[in-house]
């Protein structure tokens, strides 16, 4: 009898544990594409004096500014830089990683320089584009890609 009853609780618990009809809940970020409200205001600004002016010529007063403004989609920015006299608008497009996220713009490592990022849930600032005005003219590269993989992962 023995014999005969090992296989049939192993056959009974497998039946049980396979045909369990609860799926893990999974809480979904819903985020719309779109924003209801715009603001006109600039969301992050970075403004400093232009270094490498001589020192004591203030006929000049040149500066070197980033700042990011909201468009109607939700992970598109409108940046504008003013370098010296040059003005350039540009967009930049935020990844879509399945949350909100706070553009923010940080001063970078070289002189006249600007990183643009935004803030995570836990509000480390991630880099995504550097803008450098050196003597080459302005510079403005993406320095980090991010992403959201769907596939799962061998342990």
């Amino acid at each position: 009898m023995n014999k005969h009853l090992l296989p049939l609780l192993l056959f009974v618990f497998s039946v049980v544990s396979c045909n369990s009809k609860e799926s893990p809940k999974q809480i979904e970020d819903k985020i719309e594409t779109t924003r209801s409200k715009v603001s006109k205001d600039a969301v992050a600004v970075f403004d400093q004096k232009y270094v490498g002016q001589i020192m004591g010529s203030d006929i000049n007063d040149w500066r070197f500014s980033v700042k990011l403004y909201e468009t109607p989609k939700t992970f598109w920015y409108r940046m504008e830089v003013v370098d010296r006299e040059l003005e350039i608008k540009d967009t930049v497009v935020f990844p879509n990683l399945g949350m909100n996220i706070e553009p923010a713009l940080k001063k970078g490592r070289e002189p006249n320089s600007c990183l643009v990022g935004f803030l995570d849930k836990q509000g480390n600032f991630l880099e995504y584009k550097k803008v450098v005005s050196g003597p080459k003219g302005l510079s403005i590269k993406q320095t980090q890609t991010y992403y959201v993989s769907t596939k799962k992962v061998a342990r």
